[in-house]
């Protein structure tokens, strides 16, 4: 019995001792902070209920809350002994922030700022899928500035995702965070890592000091797939089986960073990662690493790139390890650049056959002079590696990543190396020594000021080392390249500098604004294997590029699915505005997203963009855009040549979004949009179109003088304006001058402007045709809205007295107003004073020019001299005195009055087929000079064409002066017709007979009351086929005969029945407007 209660004592004593140790720091119930969660009033943490009832309510459904820390926060004391779990202890559990989803809906997507404040007893036993301070954070998810320390986190869920901070990154952001404690993946296939076990974000500038075990482990990541790791190092031990000090396995990005602390892997194993499929850069290891298959200084087994990275740690492997190497175990890809530490392991790479380049061993003494950094440094924009020199006690012995000490500048003297200050040219890149290092762009505000090539380049290393958000803006054009193309192509005589684009993929997209000021970025040369390739290689959400040119550049990629662009490579859910491209752009390989301003546009908007340069891809190629995956593209255009596979397209190959008023000229490529011809990219009208009416709008055009081909975005080229006459368009630059035709008048809201108008603004004008008031052959134009003309003073005339202005019909005073209601000829009409035995001679007022006769009358036998000036333009083709030609410009005056009139016609004449030997050339000249016919071409008037006889009836309305133009003159020449008895209407498109075409000339004569009595005496019996002429036209033939209008075809023949030609019809107007009107 004795024995029994003994041992029930001891039983319940030792439960009680196990009571008593219990550490929980801070238990009860979660506590709600104060703040409500949003970005302007987050959730105000400062203990560890009120962090516990934040993970609540995140899992719980507000995965976008916001929260601070206020105060550190002790959850658990003394969770480690000396590194270890204490195990004398029970703690209180975490539940991450943020938890499993079947399709990643629970994770975190808010901000949590830690304010530099430390969480501290962090302890998780369990066997989670996501683990960490928090689970899962996603795109849009940010933590920053927390420390987490003393804490014990271990995972035994196969395939688990377990870091520090946080278990997986799954496109958001984590910066600025560190983690002091352990972190273990008891199971085969989990990813376990200090900071972050999964990322395919972004984590920049955070550290581990603490104790990682895994299987894909790495002191800040077990695997980054497709991710950035910037600035990070790790001083804690790393254990498990593909081990990295940083990252354990990679395809991503990992820059700058390092690792001191100790390395322990069975597979693939690096001081920097085990296993690199994507691209490590300006990276170091310093610790011990030791494996028992592929071990090495910087990289384990490396099928991607390593770049300026060095080693000075110890590489060790087992009996049975046959790849070891001080910078790399085993090389399937690129290195470049890499240097290790002598006597750490026998040769640099422990097998492969592919690409390395400076893959050197360096003493202590070249690690401690300097020569290696400066070696690391070469052909960098703005290498980062840094070194004291100084022979003190703050001299380093090998080079550190402070890029911000400005005083260990590394370069080379003419006898080893030193500290330096680099020494900047006028393009911003450093002369000293053959050193590449770019130029700081100056920061005004928040924003760089960029005027050089390095500075151009210095933006683009500081953006893809982190700062994505960074704003910039030009403030020069910039010459990277000169003669980069000839005549299109490739200049291939030359080297040219390499470009790196802005933004290489998505977890370090560009996000900040970048603003050409409409400066041009020329000589732009890319031709590599990057997926995103242009200026800027990945816009993300929020990013913006803005106003700038490029021009003379090349950029190709050769890689498998790539996006090329020449302004952006991809643009996912950002902003181009007014940007332009002329160069190359080229997606070598299948599958590819190509196009001139930007390759593949997810989500992201394009406006006022355009592209004049070569688009070559095989997949998806477009002049402006390759892929517009549910984007939006307004207001651009395309005028470069676009080829391809696949989807081609004048401005879009392929089309998931919105496409709105975009344009490509009609022979570079296949249809999608609105082509237009090089004709109407000249005329102004695209530039129009582009801007949809805005005024100042972004597009300009000059469109005279040196003249643009197309649209261009430069604010120095004159403003567009649309200029719409009676429904015709044309296009003007704001200011231009519109001259009109002579004769017609132009309104603008009902008032008539005054020529040469000045066009400022987009104007509609409507016309009417002025009356033509001519005085002794001096022209004028009146307003049919205010049809009153004032005739000119009383002229003065040697022997005769001044009677009046006649217009033939009735005569009126000098200075008389005359109400116009159509076109009016008034001559001066003289009374001879008192000379006997002469008589008179009228000048009529012929076209084009004006006859003056000396002396104006005289009796018979009087040398009578004609002066005949034509007008600008015309020049004389005879003088005739009562209708009959003379020889000269002189005449003997017969016996009775006379008439002197001329014939001027056009200086270059310009029908090919009317010689001046032909018997229709005057009559032909005479109706072209006078508006009455035109040629049937430019140079090409068929004399022995046919006439219609509505085009017979257009001419008599027009000599009767009726308006008869447009695309309805048919009709209102026939209403005219029938309306004056000329006639009945019928069969306007009939060729019109010689018969026909005297009875009309007849019926217009009689109507106007012109004496016609002529044919009542007119005897046409002798010829031959008199019989033929119809009964109806009989009268008209006969005075026809009788005034001379019509002649016969031969001597014996009339054919009045046959088919009046063009130049029979010239012929005859001629004769009647001469001879009877």
């Amino acid at each position: 019995m004795k024995k029994l209660l003994v041992l029930v004592f001891a039983i319940a004593l030792c439960l009680g001792v196990l009571c008593l140790g219990a550490s929980a720091a801070d238990g009860g119930t979660p506590e709600k902070p104060d703040g409500d969660g949003t970005a302007e009033n987050p959730y105000q943490i400062g203990s560890a209920a009120e962090l516990y009832w934040f993970a609540k309510t995140v899992n719980e459904g507000d995965y976008d809350a916001n929260a601070v820390l206020t105060d550190n926060i002790t959850i658990n004391e003394n969770v480690l002994n000396d590194g270890s779990l204490n195990t004398n202890s029970s703690f209180r559990e975490w539940t991450p922030i943020g938890e499993y989803g079947t399709y990643g809906e629970k994770a975190y997507t808010g901000t949590f700022d830690g304010r530099g404040h430390t969480i501290s007893g962090l302890y998780y036993n369990g066997s989670g899928y996501y683990v960490g301070l928090f689970g899962r954070v996603d795109s849009d998810g940010r933590v920053q500035k927390v420390n987490v320390a003393d804490s014990y986190i271990s995972n035994s869920y196969r395939y688990g995702n377990v870091g520090g901070v946080c278990g997986i990154n799954y496109g958001g952001t984590i910066t600025n965070c560190s983690f002091d404690g352990t972190v273990t993946g008891s199971v085969t296939g989990t990813y376990v890592g200090g900071v972050c076990g999964y990322n395919s974000g972004m984590i920049t500038n955070c550290s581990n000091a603490g104790s990682v075990t895994g299987d894909s482990v790495g002191g800040v990541c077990g695997i980054n797939n497709g991710g950035t790791i910037t600035n990070c190092y790790n001083t804690g031990s790393v254990t498990g089986t593909y081990t990295g000090g940083v990252c354990g396995e990679s395809n991503g990005t990992i820059t700058n960073c390092c690792n001191t602390g100790t390395v322990k892997g069975s597979l693939d194993t690096g001081g920097v990662c085990g296993n690199n499929v994507g691209t490590i850069t300006n990276c170091c290891n310093t610790g011990d690493v030791t494996g028992t298959s592929v071990v090495g200084g910087v990289c384990g087994y490396n099928s991607g790139d390593t770049i300026s990275c060095y080693n000075t740690g110890s590489v060790t492997g087992s009996e049975t390890s046959t790849f070891v190497g001080g910078v790399c175990g085993r090389n399937g890809g690129t290195i470049t650049s890499c240097y290790w530490l002598s006597n750490t392991a026998t040769r640099g790479i422990g097998m492969g056959s592919n690409t390395a380049t400076n893959d050197e061993d360096k003493t202590t003494g070249e690690f401690a002079s300097g020569e290696v950094a400066w070696l690391l440094n070469q052909g960098q924009a703005n290498g980062p590696w840094r070194q004291n020199l100084s022979s003190g006690e703050d001299a380093d012995e090998y080079p550190v990543l402070d890029a911000a000490k400005t005083d260990t500048i590394v370069h080379k003297n003419s006898t080893g190396y030193e500290n330096s200050v680099h020494y900047f040219g006028g393009n911003g890149i450093c002369i000293k020594n053959d050193c590449s290092a770019c130029q700081p762009a100056t920061l005004d505000g928040d924003v760089y000021k960029i005027s050089s090539v390095g500075q151009l380049y210095w933006f683009a290393q500081l953006v893809n080392e982190g700062d994505y958000d960074a704003h910039a803006e030009l403030t020069n054009d910039i010459t990277i390249n000169e003669n980069v193309l000839n005549d299109g192509s490739l200049n291939t005589n030359s080297s040219f500098r390499e470009w790196t684009p802005i933004g290489t993929n998505p977890n370090s997209a560009y996000t900040g604004t970048f603003d050409g000021n409409d400066f041009t970025i020329s000589g732009l040369y890319y031709n590599g294997s990057g997926k995103y390739v242009g200026l800027f290689g990945y816009v993300g959400s929020g990013g913006q590029v803005k106003n700038v040119n490029i021009v003379d550049s090349s950029l190709n990629s050769s890689n498998w699915m790539v996006s090329v662009g020449g302004v952006c490579g991809y643009n996912n859910e950002g902003t181009i505005t007014n940007c332009s491209f002329a160069g190359t752009v080229t997606g070598s390989v299948t599958g590819t997203y190509v196009g001139g301003v930007c390759g593949c546009n997810y989500n992201g908007t394009i406006t006022n963009c355009c592209n004049t340069g070569s688009v070559t891809g095989t997949g998806n190629v477009g002049g402006v855009c390759g892929n517009n995956d549910r984007g939006t593209i307004t207001n651009c255009c395309n005028t470069g040549s676009v080829t391809g596979t696949g989807n081609v397209g004048g401005v879009c190959g392929r089309n998931g979004g919105t496409i709105t008023n975009c344009y490509w000229l009609s022979d570079t490529a296949s249809g999608d949009t609105s082509a237009k011809t090089t004709g109407e990219f000249a005329s102004g009208e695209v530039a129009w179109l582009l801007n949809q009416g805005q005024t100042n709008g972004p597009w300009r055009q000059n469109l005279s003088g040196d003249a643009d081909t197309s649209p261009v975005l430069d604010s120095t080229h004159e403003e567009v304006v649309k200029l719409t006459v009676d429904g015709a368009v044309s296009y003007l630059n704001k200011g231009d001058s519109f001259t009109g035709v002579e004769g017609v008048g132009y309104y603008l809201d009902g008032e008539m402007v005054e020529l040469p108008y000045t066009v400022e603004a987009d104007t509609v004008l409507t016309t009417k045709t002025l009356y033509v008031v001519t005085v002794d052959g001096v022209v004028s134009y009146v307003d049919p809205n205010e049809p009153v003309f004032k005739l000119p003073d009383a002229p003065g005339r040697s022997g005769y007295s001044f009677v009046g202005w006649s217009d033939g019909s009735k005569t009126y005073e000098a200075g008389e107003s005359v109400t116009v209601t159509a076109d009016m000829t008034f001559t001066a009409m003289w009374l001879a004073i008192n000379i006997p035995g002469t008589n008179a001679i009228t000048v009529a007022d012929p076209s084009n020019g004006t006859v003056k006769v000396n002396p104006a009358n005289g009796s018979e036998g009087t040398l009578i001299t004609v002066t005949a000036t034509p007008d600008e333009g015309y020049e004389l083709a005879y003088i005739t005195v009562d209708g009959e030609k003379i020889s000269g410009s002189t005449f003997r005056m017969p016996d009775k009055t006379v008439t002197v009139s001329a014939l001027f016609v056009p200086v270059s004449f310009p029908f090919t087929d009317v010689k001046s030997g032909d018997w229709f050339y005057d009559a032909v000249a005479y109706v072209y000079a006078n508006g009455l016919m035109d040629g049937t071409s430019a140079t090409t008037f068929e004399p022995n064409a046919n006439m219609t006889r509505a085009m017979v009836w257009a001419i008599l309305a027009r000599i009767d002066g009726e308006t008869v133009t447009g695309a309805d003159w048919a009709s209102a020449a026939r209403t005219w017709a029938m309306a004056s008895g000329v006639s009945d209407g019928t069969d306007p498109n009939g060729h019109v007979t010689r018969e026909q075409f005297a009875t009309m000339l007849y019926r217009y004569a009689a109507a106007k009351g012109y004496d016609v009595s002529i044919g009542e005496s007119t005897n046409i019996l002798s010829y031959a086929d008199f019989a033929s002429i119809s009964e109806y036209a009989i009268p008209a033939m006969q005075w026809a005969c009788g005034s001379g209008i019509v002649t016969g075809v031969t001597e014996s023949t009339l054919v009045p029945q046959g088919t009046a030609t063009r130049a029979q019809c010239a012929a005859m107007l001629m004769r009647f407007i001469e001879g009877v009107k």
